[in-house]
């Protein structure tokens, strides 16, 4: 149980609202909100006045592993700052894992797009070989062109705003940095809810990847030389590809920012 779960479980047990237990302590309704939302980590100093007021030790509100209260309070060791290390915050922590969200959608958008820029081209194409369209073939595969080209600036363009979301964290890639306390359980505790979530998008992403290949071959078996039949089917294949990469990249980049606040 983490800290957060103990203040709740604590202020429930003796009948307090979170203003009751912000006046014991000298803080306002909102800072208790707060620590009990996972927003923000008490200070050591209301921690230790959380243990007067509940009538536990610190050891059982600072320790996760904890999950029954002790009585008896024991005598701590000051703490002492590593001062060679900059300390991640509840936060800063939050924030680092918003951008980190934020940028696997763009990554995985980014390579969703470079998938399936040659749609257009392959229909357009297409349409003007079967003689379907107002157009000749080589005016539509150059339309086509036109748009994927289009596509791909788009695609880089949400490449480079997710590279500068996570540039403000650059200092995380150096491993050089500690957590404040509180961080590490609450990034277990996502890591715990998003677990499923992660291998479902996993297993998706990897399984379209691998039957994308279905509906071209189902479309050339079908068509014979209609070449547009040939080219939605590739349009479909492309398109499961982009899905496929999109779920993978998406959930693997979230999980690597996880893990990299709990080294």
């Amino acid at each position: 149980m983490i800290l957060a779960d103990k203040i709740i479980d604590l202020r429930k047990k003796n009948g307090w609202s979170q203003e009751e237990l912000g006046e014991q302590l000298g803080v306002s309704r909102q800072a208790v909100s707060k620590w009990e939302s996972m927003q923000t980590v008490p200070d050591i100093n209301k921690i230790i006045a959380m243990a007067e007021v509940f009538g536990v030790s610190t050891d059982y509100l600072l320790k996760d592993e904890m999950e029954e209260p002790e009585k008896k309070e024991i005598k701590e060791e000051p703490i002492k700052n590593n001062t060679s290390k900059r300390v991640v915050t509840m936060e800063e922590a939050n924030a680092y894992l918003l951008a980190v969200k934020d940028a696997s959608r763009g990554i995985g958008t980014g390579l969703f797009l470079f998938c399936v820029s040659p749609i257009a081209a392959a229909i357009l194409y297409a349409l003007g070989v079967g003689g379907n369209a107002p157009f000749t073939a080589e005016k539509g595969a150059m339309f086509g062109s036109i748009i994927q080209v289009f596509i791909l600036a788009v695609a880089v363009i949400v490449f480079v705003l997710s590279g500068v979301k996570l540039s403000k964290f650059s200092h995380l890639k150096r491993n050089t940095f500690e957590t404040e306390y509180g961080v590490a359980g609450m990034v277990k505790e996502l890591m715990k809810t998003n677990e499923h979530a992660h291998l479902l998008r996993i297993i998706i992403g990897v399984s379209l990847c691998f039957v994308s290949v279905i509906p071209l071959m189902a479309c050339s078996m079908l068509a014979g030389e209609n070449d547009l039949v040939i080219a939605i089917g590739g349009s479909v294949m492309l398109l499961m590809i982009g899905v496929g990469i999109y779920l993978l990249v998406h959930t693997c980049v979230l999980w690597r920012g996880f893990k990299k606040l709990l080294r």
